[in-house]
C-alpha cells in the first residue's frame, strides 16, 4: 500500500478557501444566466469536496498510526 502523506493545516485552509470560491463563482454564473459555466463549475465543486474528503482521511489515517504504539 502506498504511503500516505499527512495533509497540513495550511492544505486544509486552502482547500477551503477554494471551495468557498467555487461557490461565489457558482452564484455569479447563475445570476449571469451561464448554464454551461455553472455545470462546470458544480463539477468542480464536486471534486473540491472528493479532495477534501480525502485529505481528512489521510489526516485521520495519520493520527491513527501514532496514536498506535
Amino acid at each position: 500500500m502506498a504511503k500516505l502523506r499527512p495533509a497540513t493545516n495550511e492544505q486544509r485552509i486552502r482547500a477551503k478557501a477554494a471551495e468557498f470560491r467555487l461557490r461565489a463563482a457558482l452564484e455569479d454564473a447563475e445570476a449571469a444566466d451561464c448554464p454551461k459555466l455553472a455545470h462546470s463549475i458544480r463539477s468542480a465543486l464536486k471534486s473540491a469536496d472528493g479532495a477534501r474528503r480525502h485529505m481528512e482521511r489521510r489526516r485521520a489515517a495519520i493520527s491513527q498510526r501514532s496514536d498506535q504504539p
